[in-house]
C-alpha cells in the first residue's frame, strides 16, 4: 500500500546555492554575530530575498543546518512536527525516537503542543549534543494557532545548542508573554523589510554579476528607491529595462495597478511561446522533476526545460539529494503562472492528469489534493479510500477526517467505509454524538450494500462511544449484533481478529457493569482468537485486560502472570502508552498487597513513561493510583494534589467512569480530614454519574462511601443501612476485592452502633473475605483508623490467629512515612563538582568521572576551558584572535558561541563561563578544584611562611611540587597561538625553583636521600641545570659514595659537549675538583 501522505523530501532538504546568487555580507554578518540567539525571525512581504539570504547563510556557515520549508499542510501541529522530526534527521538521523512513539501512541487525536514540544525538547537535549540550525522557511504558510503555541513553548526551552531561523511574512503570532520573555533575555533578534531592501550598491554589484551590467550610481539609487528595495521587482525589471521599462515603473505604481502582476507580465510576454506553454503547464506542481514534467505536458524535454528556466533566472529553486533533483516556483510567481491559465477547463485537465500521474507514482495525498482541484469527487473519494487504511493506522486522523468532509455530501454517503473511518476519528477524538451520528449513516449505507463485513464493523466499533458515554449495555449489545452477523461469513484470519474484539469489548463491558465472572469469560475467548491469528498487539491488550480483570476479582497471584505477559510484549512492541497502562496496573497490584514503596516507585516509572505519550486517561489513572497510595499512608495533602491533577486529564480524555471514580476518591479523602460538606457533594457527584451509566460495581461503591460518611458524621444507624446495601450488592455480583473494605466499614459502623457482637462477626467475615483473595494488606490503613474497634475485637476473640495477626500488623504502621524506604544516613562529601588537571595529562573530571572526549566536541573548547582560567576577563576579540585569526569578525562570533556551548555542556555547568563587561572569565564562585590554582596558592602560600614557620613553609613546597606532573597543557594539542607558552615556562621554573628549595632544605638538615630525590628531579626535567648537579654531586658525597660524584660529574661534562659544544661551569668544575682531591 502506498503511503498516503508521505514526508515531501524536497521540504527538508537544503535548497542548492544557485550561482546567481549575490553574496550580501552585511545580512550574512549579521546572522553569524547573533546565531546564540534561540530566534532569528526574518520578516518581509513577498519577494524581498529572505529564502535567498537563508540559503547563502545556509551554505556559508560551518554550523549543520536542517532545513524545514512549511506549506498550508502543515497547519497540523502532528504534520509540523513530522515534518520538523523528519528535517532535523537529515543531520542527525538517530534523533526523536521519544517524539516518533509519543505521535505514535496518541493516535490519530488532537495532540497537546504543549506535551509535543516537551517531549521534542527532552529528544533535543538527549540526542543531539552539537551546536545546530532549524531554518523554518515559509513560516507563514504553516501558521496556525496549534503549531504557535508549541513554536512558543519551544523557543521558551530550547537547549542552548539549539537555534531557529524563522523565515516569514510576517512575525510569527507567539503568546504575548512568550515573545516578552524572549525580547527581555536577549534571545531574539530579526531582520525586517528595511534591512532586506537593495541599497543601490547592492543593485550594481547584482546587475554586474548575473547581467554583465554596469549602471551609473545614480541609476542603481532610482532604481532602489523607485523600486524601494524591492529585489523581486528589481529582477523583473532587469529582463527588460533596456526597454525602457525601468521608466515605467513610477507610472505602472501610480497607475493603482498590481506592481508585480505588471512586472510579471512584462517578463511573461518575452518569453517565446514554447516556454510561455511550459510555466503554464507546470504551475499546478509544488514540486518538480524533469520526468513528472514530460508526464505531464507529453514532452521530452523537460530537463532541458527547467534548466532554461533557471539560467533565466525564472525564479525557480533547484534541491538536490544524491541524483535526485527537484525544482520548484517561488510561491509568488507560481501563484502568477496559475493566473495565466485563464481556461477553467484547461486547468482542470492539467490537475486531472497530475492526480494520475501522482496517484501511479503512490503519491496519494498530492493525488488527491489534484482530484479535488479538478472537481473529481469520485476520483478523489476512490483515491482516499485507497489512501484511508494506512492514514488511519498511521496516525494521520485530522489529515483523513480533512479529506472525508471536503467530499460533497452525496459522494460521501455512496461511500459508507469512509463513513465509518470517519465515525471511528470521531469517536476517537472523543466527539461522541457526531460519531454516533455518522456510524448511523454508515449502518445505513452497508445494509443498502448487503455488505455484512462492513454491518460488523460498524457494529463493533460503535461500542467505543457507546461505552465511553456510559451507554454499557447497549455498547455490549452492538458487539452481539457483530458477533451475529459474523457467524454467518466464511472462516478466515479477518473473521476471527473481528470476534475477538467484540468479546474483548463486551469482556469489558460486563466487568464495568459488575458482571465480572462472565466478564473474565469472555476476555479469555478474546485471548485464545487473538492468539489463533498471531495478533500481539491483540494479545498483549488481552493480558492487560486480564490482569486488570484478575485483580478485580482479588485474584493478585492471576494477575500477576498475566501483567507480566503484557508488559514484555509492549516493550518489545515499543507501545509506550500500553506499557505506561500496564504498569499502572502492576502499581495497584503492590498497593492491594501493602507494599506502597513498590507501589510508588512502579506508578512513577508508569507516569514517566504516560508523559511521552498523549494519553491523558493513561496519565489520570497513574495520578489516581498515586492519590490512593498517598492517602493510605495519611499523607491527604499529597494525596489530594494528585487526585486534582489527575481529574482534568481524566475530563479531557471523556473518561467518565475514571472521572467519577476520582470524585469518590476526593470526597473519601475529604472525610478523612473531616470537609463533610465537600466530600458529600462529589461523592454524590460520583454516584449519579455511575448510576446514569448503568455502571452497578462503581455505583455500590459510590453508595458505600456515602455510608462511611454517614458514620464519620456520627449517624451510624443510617451508615449500616447504606453499607449493608452495598455489601449484598457486591457480594451478588462477585466483586471480591472490594467487598472486604466495604463489610470492614460495616463492621464498624455496628460497633459505633452498640451492635459489638455483630460488629466482631462481621469484621471476622470481612477478614475472611480478604484471606480468600490471598492477601489483606489492603485492610490495614482502613484497620489503622478504626484501630480501637480491632482492639476491642481482639479482646473478644483471643483465639482467632488471624485477627491478631492483623491487629499487631496494623499497629506497626506508620501512618506517613513509607515502610520500604528508610532514611539513610546523612552522607557529606568534599568532592568538588569539577576537578581540572592542567599539568601533564590534561584531565577535566565532574565529580570523580572524567568527562566524556566526545563531550568537548573538539580539543579546541577545552583548550579556551584553560586559556579562561589562566587569562580571566578576557575581551571576545581577543578570545577570536588568538583561537580564529583566519576568520571574519561575525565567523568570530559564531565559532566562539559554539565553542562556548560546547565548554558549558562538557562541564555539566550551565553557569562555568560568564560575560561581563563585554568580557568572559571563568566562574570562581562554581565548586572546582584545579591543580595549577593550588600550585600557585601553596606557592604563595610558603612565600608568605618564609622565615617565620620553617615547617609549616617547607610543607606547602611539598603540597605544590607533588602537584606538578608535567609541563602545563603538554599533552593537549593546542590550536592557539603559542598563548600558554610563557604561563608553561613560568610555572615550570617556579617548580624547579622550589625543588631547588627543598634539596637547600633537605641538605641543610643533613636529608641527603631526600636531597639527591629533588636535585635529581630537577635534573630529569631540565639537564642544563648545573646547580642541580652539583646538588646532585654533594648529597652523593654526604651519602659516602664519592664515586658517584664523580661518575655523575663525568656525565654532565659528555653530555654538555656533545649537545652544547662547550664545559660545566667553572663552579661545577670547582665543586668535582674537591671531590677528587678529598678522595
Amino acid at each position: 500500500m502506498p503511503n498516503p501522505s508521505p514526508v515531501v523530501i524536497t521540504r527538508i532538504l537544503r535548497p542548492k546555492r544557485r550561482a546567481d546568487l549575490l553574496r550580501r555580507p552585511r545580512l550574512l554578518d549579521f546572522i553569524h554575530e547573533h546565531i546564540d540567539r534561540k530566534l532569528i525571525i526574518v520578516s518581509a512581504s513577498a519577494g524581498y530575498g529572505k529564502t535567498s539570504l537563508l540559503v547563502d547563510w545556509a551554505h556559508d556557515t560551518d554550523l549543520p543546518v536542517c532545513w524545514y520549508t512549511l506549506s498550508e499542510t502543515d497547519r497540523d501541529v502532528r504534520v509540523f512536527v513530522e515534518y520538523l522530526l523528519a528535517s532535523i534527521r537529515q543531520q542527525f538521523p538517530t534523533f526523536g525516537h521519544r517524539t516518533e512513539a509519543f505521535l505514535s501512541n496518541a493516535g490519530g487525536g488532537t495532540l497537546d503542543p504543549g506535551s509535543l514540544a516537551s517531549i521534542l525538547v527532552n529528544d533535543l537535549y538527549n540526542d543531539i549534543p552539537d551546536y545546530f540550525v532549524i531554518v523554518l522557511d515559509d513560516f507563514h504558510r504553516g501558521e496556525s494557532e496549534s503549531v504557535n503555541f508549541l513554536l512558543d513553548t519551544l523557543l521558551q526551552n530550547l537547549p542552548d545548542n539549539v537555534h531557529i531561523i524563522l523565515a516569514s511574512r510576517s512575525i510569527p503570532r507567539l503568546t504575548p508573554k512568550g515573545m516578552a520573555l524572549l525580547i527581555a533575555r536577549r534571545e531574539v533578534e530579526g531582520l525586517g523589510t528595511n534591512d532586506l531592501r537593495f541599497d543601490a550598491n547592492e543593485i550594481r554589484a547584482l546587475l554586474a554579476q548575473n547581467y554583465h551590467q554596469h549602471i551609473p550610481l545614480e541609476q542603481a539609487e532610482a532604481l532602489s528607491r523607485e523600486a524601494e528595495g524591492w529585489i523581486t521587482g528589481i529582477l523583473l525589471t532587469t529582463h527588460s529595462m533596456w526597454k525602457g521599462l525601468f521608466a515605467s515603473i513610477v507610472e505602472a505604481k501610480g497607475s493603482g495597478s498590481k506592481i508585480y502582476e505588471y512586472l510579471a507580465n512584462e517578463v511573461f510576454d518575452q518569453q517565446s511561446p514554447v516556454i510561455q506553454a511550459f510555466l503554464r503547464g507546470t504551475a499546478i506542481l509544488d514540486e518538480m522533476t524533469p520526468s513528472l514534467c514530460n508526464r505531464l505536458l507529453n514532452r521530452r524535454d523537460g530537463r532541458q526545460m527547467l534548466s532554461l528556466l533557471e539560467e533565466r533566472n525564472l525564479f525557480i529553486t533547484r534541491v538536490e539529494r544524491d541524483d535526485e533533483i527537484w525544482y520548484r516556483y517561488h510561491h509568488l510567481f507560481q501563484q502568477f503562472l496559475l493566473s495565466k491559465i485563464e481556461d477553467a477547463a484547461e486547468k482542470r485537465s492539467l490537475h486531472a492528469r497530475a492526480a494520475a500521474i501522482l496517484e501511479e507514482d503512490g503519491d496519494l495525498a498530492a493525488a488527491i489534493a489534484h482530484y479535488q482541484a479538478a472537481d473529481m469527487p469520485h476520483e478523489a473519494a476512490r483515491a482516499i479510500t485507497l489512501a484511508a487504511p494506512t492514514a488511519f493506522s498511521s496516525n494521520h486522523w485530522q489529515t483523513l477526517a480533512g479529506w472525508i468532509d471536503g467530499l460533497p455530501e452525496e459522494i460521501r454517503a455512496e461511500n459508507p467505509r469512509l463513513l465509518w473511518y470517519r465515525a471511528t476519528i470521531h469517536a476517537q477524538l472523543g466527539e461522541i454524538d457526531q460519531s454516533l451520528a455518522v456510524f448511523d449513516l454508515a449502518e445505513k449505507a452497508f445494509r443498502q450494500r448487503n455488505d455484512e463485513v462492513g454491518l460488523a464493523d460498524v457494529f463493533i466499533n460503535r461500542s467505543t462511544p457507546l461505552r465511553f458515554s456510559g451507554r454499557l449495555r447497549e455498547a455490549e449489545e452492538s458487539c452481539q449484533k457483530a458477533l451475529t452477523l459474523l457467524e454467518n461469513l466464511p472462516p478466515g484470519p479477518a473473521r476471527t481478529r473481528s470476534s475477538a474484539e467484540a468479546h474483548r469489548f463486551i469482556g469489558i463491558c460486563r466487568m464495568q457493569l459488575g458482571n465480572l465472572t462472565s466478564g473474565l469469560d469472555e476476555l479469555r475467548l478474546s485471548l485464545s482468537l487473538y492468539q489463533d491469528v498471531g495478533d500481539r498487539f491483540g494479545i498483549a491488550n488481552l493480558h492487560s485486560d486480564l490482569g486488570t480483570a484478575l485483580l478485580m476479582t482479588g485474584n493478585i497471584s492471576g494477575s500477576d502472570v498475566h501483567f507480566d505477559q503484557a508488559v514484555t510484549l509492549w516493550q518489545e512492541l515499543g507501545a509506550l502508552g500500553s506499557l505506561a497502562n500496564t504498569l499502572n496496573n502492576v502499581g495497584l497490584s503492590h498497593h492491594q498487597r501493602g507494599q506502597y514503596a513498590k507501589a510508588l516507585e512502579i506508578y512513577e516509572r508508569a507516569l514517566a513513561v504516560a508523559q511521552e505519550t498523549a494519553l491523558w486517561r493513561v496519565q489520570a489513572t497513574v495520578l489516581a493510583g498515586m492519590g490512593d497510595v498517598y492517602r493510605d499512608l495519611g499523607q491527604y495533602d499529597q494525596a489530594l494534589a494528585a487526585y486534582n491533577e489527575a481529574r482534568p486529564l481524566a475530563e479531557r480524555a471523556s473518561e467518565a467512569p475514571l472521572v467519577s471514580y476520582i470524585l469518590d476518591a476526593l470526597g473519601n479523602t475529604y472525610i478523612l480530614t473531616g470537609d463533610y460538606l465537600r466530600a458529600e457533594e462529589l461523592i454524590r457527584q460520583a454516584y449519579e454519574q455511575a448510576r446514569a451509566r448503568n455502571s452497578r460495581q462503581s455505583a455500590t461503591v459510590f453508595f458505600a462511601s456515602l455510608g462511611v460518611l454517614c458514620y464519620e458524621r456520627g449517624d451510624p444507624k443510617l451508615a449500616i443501612q447504606y453499607l449493608s446495601e452495598a455489601t449484598t450488592v457486591l457480594q451478588e455480583i462477585g466483586a471480591r476485592r472490594v467487598l472486604p473494605r466495604v463489610r470492614l466499614h460495616l463492621a464498624h459502623a455496628h460497633y459505633l452502633n452498640g451492635q459489638w457482637d455483630l460488629a466482631v462477626a462481621t469484621l471476622e467475615t470481612a477478614l475472611d473475605d480478604a484471606a480468600a483473595l490471598g492477601y489483606d494488606q489492603f485492610l490495614e490503613p482502613l484497620g489503622r483508623r478504626m484501630i480501637h474497634f480491632l482492639r476491642f475485637a481482639l479482646r473478644r476473640r483471643p483465639d482467632n490467629d488471624h485477627l491478631a495477626d492483623f491487629v499487631h500488623r496494623v499497629e506497626q504502621m506508620q501512618p506517613s512515612s513509607v515502610p520500604e524506604t528508610p532514611p539513610g544516613p546523612l552522607v557529606i562529601t568534599t568532592t568538588p563538582t569539577l576537578k581540572i588537571y592542567g599539568f601533564g595529562e590534561v584531565r577535566v573530571l565532574r565529580g570523580d568521572t572524567p568527562v566524556d572526549p566526545r563531550a568537548w566536541g573538539t580539543a579546541r573548547a577545552k583548550e579556551i576551558l584553560f586559556y579562561l582560567l589562566s587569562f580571566p576577563h578576557r575581551r571576545k576579540e581577543q578570545i577570536g584572535q588568538t583561537f580564529w585569526p583566519e576568520l571574519s569578525a561575525a565567523k568570530v562570533r559564531s565559532a566562539f558561541h559554539v565553542t562556548m556551548y560546547r565548554l558549558r555542556r562538557a562541564l555539566g555547568v550551565p553557569d562555568c563561563i560568564l560575560y561581563e563587561d563585554d568580557r568572559y572569565y571563568f566562574n570562581q564562585r562554581i565548586d572546582y578544584w584545579y591543580d595549577v590554582r593550588e600550585f600557585e596558592r601553596f606557592l604563595a602560600q610558603a612565600d608568605h611562611l618564609r622565615g617565620t614557620d620553617p615547617v609549616a613553609y617547607e610543607w606547602h613546597l611539598k603540597q605544590a611540587v607533588e602537584l606538578y606532573r608535567g609541563d602545563f597543557l603538554e599533552s593537549l594539542s593546542l590550536s592557539g597561538e603559542g598563548w600558554h607558552i610563557p604561563l608553561a615556562e613560568a610555572l615550570r621554573q617556579k617548580y624547579i625553583d622550589s625543588l631547588l628549595e627543598l634539596g637547600r632544605l633537605a641538605a641543610g638538615r643533613g636529608d641527603y636521600d631526600d636531597a639527591l630525590n629533588y636535585y635529581q628531579r630537577i635534573a630529569d626535567k631540565d639537564s642544563y641545570i648545573e646547580v642541580a648537579h652539583r646538588g646532585i654531586m654533594e648529597a652523593y658525597v654526604h651519602l659516602g659514595d664519592r664515586n658517584a660524584a664523580l661518575r655523575h660529574y663525568r656525565q654532565l661534562e659528555d653530555y654538555l659537549r656533545h649537545e652544547l659544544g662547550v664545559a660545566p661551569t667553572p663552579e661545577t668544575v670547582h665543586l668535582y675538583e674537591e671531590i677528587l682531591r678529598s678522595s
